[in-house]
This record gives C-alpha cells, sequence and structure tokens, in this order.
C-alpha cells in the first residue's frame, strides 16, 4: 500500500476494528455487522510524529469524530456521560466557558504529574484513573452539544470559537495521553508463561494453566532478586547495575515510552493553542 502503510494493512484495521467490538472509542457510535457508523483506524500518535503502524497504537474512531481530530469540527460524544437534567452544565456565557477551560487546564496539569510521564516512582502496579477518562468526555460533551455562545461581534465570536475548539481538540488528545499509559501498564503488566504461552500474573511464581515455572518481570544479574521498580540503576538489594528490562519485553516496552511522549508532545502543543486563544478572547472580552 502507497503513503508507507504495510502491506496488510487491511487485515490490520480490520482486526482493530473486531477487537474494538466494532465501536468508536470516542463517541460509541457502532459500525460494521454492530451499526451504520462508516469505522476508521485512527492512529493515537500521528504518522507524522514517528507513530508506527501496530495495532497497538490503532484504534477504532467513526468518520465523524476522526475528522474532527485532524480538523476544526467539533466531535460527537456518548450521550451517557451527563446527568437526564442538563440546565446547570450549559454554557450559556464567556465566564462559564473561561471557567470550563481553566479546568481542562488543571486537569491536563494533573495528568501530565503522573508518574509514568514524570517518571518519579513508576512501578509496574500503576494503572489509569477511569475519572479522568470521564472527566475529559464529560468536558468534551459540554463544549460540543451544550455551548450555545452567540454574539453579534464577529470578533468577539471568533475568539469563542477559537477557544471552544482548541479546548475541545485538546481533551481528544488528552484522551490519548491516557490510551498511551494504559499501554505502558499493559507492557509492564503482561507476562506469558514460557512453556504454554498463557497470560499470567506478575505476582505469580507459576503459571496457572500448565504449573510451569513463571520468570520475574526482571531480577538483578548478581543477587537474583525480583525487581519490579522502573527507572533504576542499581538493585535495591545487593547495589549491583541493572538492566532496564529483560530484552523479550524491550521493544514493545521503548514503543510505549516514544508513544507517551510523541502524545505528550501533541497535548502540550495543543496547550500552548489554548494560550494564545485565551490571550486573543481577553483582548475582546
Amino acid at each position: 500500500m502507497s503513503d508507507g502503510y504495510p502491506s496488510d494493512w487491511d487485515t490490520r484495521r480490520k482486526d482493530v476494528y473486531q477487537r474494538d467490538d466494532y465501536t468508536c472509542q470516542n463517541c460509541g457510535a457502532r459500525g460494521g455487522p454492530q451499526g451504520n457508523a462508516e469505522l476508521h483506524a485512527h492512529h493515537i500518535v500521528p504518522k507524522s510524529n514517528g507513530g508506527t503502524h501496530k495495532r497497538s497504537n490503532l484504534k477504532t474512531m467513526c468518520s465523524e469524530c476522526h475528522k474532527a481530530i485532524h480538523g476544526d469540527v467539533m466531535a460527537p460524544a456518548p450521550d451517557d456521560v451527563l446527568p437526564s437534567n442538563t440546565d446547570s452544565i450549559r454554557i450559556t456565557n464567556a465566564q462559564e466557558l473561561v471557567n470550563l477551560v481553566s479546568e481542562t487546564i488543571n486537569l491536563y496539569k494533573e495528568l501530565r504529574s503522573h508518574p509514568v510521564i514524570s517518571g518519579n516512582g513508576v512501578t509496574i502496579e500503576g494503572s489509569v484513573d477511569d475519572d479522568w477518562i470521564e472527566e475529559i468526555t464529560r468536558k468534551r460533551t459540554i463544549l460540543s452539544e451544550y455551548t450555545t455562545l452567540s454574539y453579534d461581534s464577529p470578533r468577539r465570536q471568533d475568539a469563542v470559537d477559537t477557544l471552544q475548539q482548541a479546548t475541545a481538540q485538546h481533551l481528544y488528545l488528552m484522551t490519548d495521553v491516557v490510551a498511551c499509559i494504559s499501554d505502558f501498564y499493559d507492557v509492564a503488566q503482561g507476562l506469558a508463561c514460557p512453556d504454554c504461552g498463557s497470560d499470567a500474573s506478575v505476582d505469580a511464581d507459576f503459571c496457572g494453566d500448565c504449573g510451569a515455572s513463571l520468570p520475574t518481570v526482571w531480577e538483578c544479574p548478581d543477587c537474583g532478586r525480583g525487581l519490579n521498580t522502573f527507572h533504576n540503576d542499581f538493585c535495591t538489594y545487593c547495589g549491583s547495575e541493572l538492566d532496564t528490562m529483560p530484552s523479550e519485553k524491550a521493544e514493545d516496552f521503548d514503543t510505549t515510552i516514544k508513544n507517551i511522549e510523541a502524545a505528550i508532545d501533541q497535548a502540550d502543543a495543543k496547550s500552548e493553542e489554548i494560550s494564545t486563544a485565551f490571550d486573543q478572547f481577553r483582548q475582546v472580552f
């Protein structure tokens, strides 16, 4: 296939659709045998930023959501993230928009401080906070469906629209950051039995299916103690220099790190756009 796509791209994207139950991972629209939505395979980390065509870097997206993240339109969002009485969350004036944008900025700062991103105290026992996804989706829904700001002044309308769109796209990019962190833990916590290949727990000593002895995630080459902490250069037990990770995990682990860095770069760039949009906004309000 042209444009750098692998020859089995058609198979890969269909595998991703099946994995995601033919459901848009942004708005919940269903396609394929499940519905009428046109489905696309979206690169979480774009090809232009070094993103790969691996299935772990792909997620199912309907055509409308895919168009939104690559353009200037608003993406649809799930209907079940807001209460039935939405009067209290409608954005009807400039100050309410400012409040939501400020909350979004603070939410990104919280996400930015996650140990996998900051490098502080990262262990295989970590996880992604589901509250992040719920709050990100909720804010995106409010912006796309419950914001009704109309001004006679073209300058004011343009400032509001620019700030609203930049914030909505920033929230969307934040979901990609969370997805990349989740992939990181999938790789870190994933362990397969060397004999039968079954998935195994990193805390188990023996395979639950065949009883074979399981390896530790990685271990000190001198004292043999199992270690569950990332980014340590020396063994906490004997002080010996450590390998970063078993060789069989190194490639996938490095890929998740690169994906996180690329996703953060995109979100940071969009955060700068919000700052610029805020400056424009303040000049006319």
